[in-house]
């Protein structure tokens, strides 16, 4: 008998007979791989199984249940047939102990090895019996049979594979492969109007009358619609992207692909997603003319802020933002009221005079708002200012994360539970706008609204009770608990891995969060007598500690401002870090609490109106604004919506918000907080009640006496 020779991985010859007990133990014995991993070169007839699949021990088996005992049976045969070849059995030896012959041994293993169309191997599922791995190609010519719809299996294949055309045709007008880009084309084409072209071009390929499809009864129709939705099927992002648009591509591509996320919350109160979305109703800002009667403005489309948390879907802030695009205050605002919920009660339902609690840090006082781990933003410009990332990074120490861009499904959570606040409060309303232009249930939303007289306030009123509601409601998503009680539970069970966590005191009174950082130089001028200062915001700063501190001059402060009232200042020195304390704004600011971007916005408009006259730039903007209202408006034109309105509204409830607790104005100290006041502008208040003595030149007694 002749020899066969193996070669190895060391390039040793091996020799190896064919014979009932000598071919297995050799070819084992012969290589340091494993028996299914053995590499036949010349001389070998046997075909390599690949290596993807690993051992035979690991190779994924299906179901027999639905099989009979007889197509069992036969599986099982050919399924020991192949793990004896993997493992260099011969192939004698086989067929003696499973029955399958050497001709059919091959025969199933090309179709074990063959691929699958969604990826890898078929494996052991291409032996069960009467399973089809491929697609039937018909090899009979076929016969002219007109109006009969038998005797024509595989004539599609058939047809395709002879004209080439005929498939391109399907593949640029379904898939738009090869389609020009100069060309007007239809991109979701009905399969009528796609089976009437692609008979126009099989006419043009030159099949008659006589020719398949056109002798069948239908014309092909039918198995045009099947070999379509085998191309769908087959090359899914393509075709929904062409036929059902690009926000269906990017879902499917994003969404459901069986992947679990690496990175995901384990416990509650660890993971929190912010984001914004349009108020679904029509709202209106009430102001009073000169002579004291009230108009109604409507407001355009602002957005809510809404952070929740992503476990349990809780609530921790949701605010009426009154912009039309959210901003970074927004953003730093929405966590801030999650900080520090008692600072912000204008505007919240009440109960006997007393706030009712709303998000679940307020309705579960005793675990508070511990901050998160991770926070999940989208790519906004808002949330990606680098003062807003700065200034959550180093308060609440949690990671920020944006993700890829355009992808709303990582915010599967924040989405949904927009839509359950809106479902069960402002789409309920006679204003809301419905589900889009094409509702026929709307109604004129800026006509109900002012009808209605429905304030925004009313109106963000009505969503805190939604949100109340929702964390009270018990949901699927927590085996039918409630957040509440999901938190609740969490916190009484100690293997749950939650517990209070609180933040630093001096965060919870102050976190910084709404600081905005300006870095001013201190001026002054000895020569002429002007203490030092520091100009910020076309206006003067200063305090009793800062104004004798004339070594100052020319030094760079680090200048800290509320967003939320610019008369809010603290200055500390850039090159060393001494606190300066808190400054005061010159007299013409100190009444009025005005946000730092509002003031931004007020001085340019001031400028503008003021050029002639000196007139104080926050009343000359509210005379520009409220005449653009009263005069340029009329009724007709007060029911769409107003920027100029929504600018009113967002600087009323600011002022509103600051004298309710969101910050209290602090009054002047009579002495600095880190020292004590100078001399030289401290005299002895009961020999000198007036600071007379101060005045360089003035005697107290006038008749020249010492």
């Amino acid at each position: 008998m002749r020899p066969r020779h193996h070669a190895c991985s060391d390039r040793q010859a091996i020799t190896a007979w064919e014979t009932d007990g000598g071919s297995r133990d050799a070819a084992t014995e012969c290589c340091h791989h494993r028996p299914w991993e053995v590499s036949m070169t010349r001389g070998c007839t046997r075909r390599r199984i690949p290596a993807a699949l690993g051992k035979p021990s690991d190779w994924p088996r299906p179901t027999l249940d639905h099989l009979s005992p007889e197509d069992r049976q036969l599986y099982l045969r050919r399924e020991r047939a192949i793990v004896m070849y993997a493992e260099q059995v011969a192939l004698r030896e086989i067929a003696v102990e499973t029955g399958v012959c050497r001709r059919e041994i091959f025969r199933q293993l090309n179709r074990f090895t063959a691929p699958k169309p969604t990826g890898g191997f078929y494996g052991l599922l291409a032996l069960v019996p009467r399973q089809r791995i491929r697609a039937y190609q018909r090899r009979k010519p076929m016969r002219s049979l007109p109006g009969s719809a038998f005797g024509y299996a595989g004539a599609m294949g058939a047809l395709l594979e002879r004209y080439p055309a005929a498939r391109d045709f399907l593949y640029e007008k379904l898939l738009g492969i090869g389609a020009p880009r100069n060309e007007i084309v239809e991109l979701a084409p009905t399969f009528r109007n796609l089976h009437s072209g692609w008979k126009v071009a099989l006419r043009k390929l030159g099949l008659t009358d006589s020719d398949w499809p056109f002798v069948t009864g239908d014309e092909g129709y039918t198995s045009l619609v099947r070999y379509c939705n085998l191309l769908i099927r087959l090359h899914p992002a393509r075709a929904v992207r062409r036929r059902y648009g690009k926000a269906a591509a990017d879902r499917m591509a994003m969404v459901g692909k069986g992947i679990p996320r690496l990175i995901q919350p384990l416990r509650p109160g660890t993971f929190a997603i912010l984001d914004f979305s349009q108020i679904d109703t029509a709202s209106c800002f009430t102001f009073e003319t000169p002579e004291g009667k009230e108009l109604e403005q409507v407001l355009p489309r602002w957005h809510l802020a809404l952070l929740v948390d992503e476990m349990t879907s809780a609530t921790w802030s949701a605010f009426s933002t009154l912009e039309i695009e959210p901003s970074s205050d927004s953003v730093l605002e929405a966590l801030d009221r999650a900080v520090r919920p008692q600072a912000y009660t204008y505007g919240r339902p009440q109960a006997n005079g007393v706030p009712l609690p709303v998000h679940i840090h307020e309705l579960l006082p005793s675990f508070g708002f511990s901050g998160v781990s991770v926070l999940k933003l989208d790519n906004a410009r808002c949330n990606r200012a680098l003062e807003v990332v700065d200034n959550i990074v180093f308060t609440l120490g949690c990671a920020v994360n944006f993700g890829p861009v355009h992808t709303w499904p990582r915010r599967d959570v924040v989405e949904r539970v927009f839509g359950q606040l809106s479902a069960a409060g402002p789409k309920r309303l006679s204003s809301s706008y419905g589900s889009g232009p094409t509702d026929v249930r709307r109604r004129d939303a800026a006509a109900e609204a002012m009808r209605l007289r429905l304030k925004y306030l009313e109106v963000e009123q009505l969503l805190l009770h939604c949100s109340r509601a929702h964390n009270r409601s018990p949901t699927e998503r927590l085996h039918y608990s409630s957040p509440l009680e999901y938190f609740s539970r969490a916190l009484s069970q100690v293997d749950s891995g939650v517990f209070p966590n609180p933040l630093p005191l001096p965060t919870l009174q102050d976190s910084g969060l709404l600081d905005h950082l300006e870095q001013c130089i201190v001026r002054g001028n000895p020569k002429n007598g002007v203490r030092p200062y520091i100009r910020l915001m076309r206006g003067r700063y200063t305090s009793p500690l800062l104004a004798s501190s004339w070594q100052l001059l020319g030094k760079t402060l680090q200048v800290r401002i509320k967003r939320y009232d610019a008369r809010l200042v603290t200055a500390s020195r850039a090159d060393t870090g001494e606190v300066i304390g808190p400054l005061f704004p010159e007299r013409s600011w100190v009444q009025h609490a005005v946000s730092w971007r509002m003031r931004q916005l007020i001085n340019r408009a001031g400028l503008r109106v003021a050029a002639r006259d000196r007139e104080d730039p926050l009343e000359a903007w509210k005379a520009e604004r409220t005449a653009s209202l009263l005069t340029a408006r009329t009724k007709a034109k007060r029911k769409k919506g107003s920027k100029d309105a929504l600018s009113l509204a967002r600087q009323a409830r600011s002022g509103e918000q600051h004298d309710g607790g969101a910050g209290a104005w602090p009054a002047a100290p009579l002495q600095s907080p880190d020292a004590s006041v100078p001399p030289d502008i401290a005299p002895d208040s009961s020999a000198d009640p007036f600071g007379l003595q101060a005045i360089p030149g003035h005697s107290r007694d006038r008749g020249g006496k010492p």
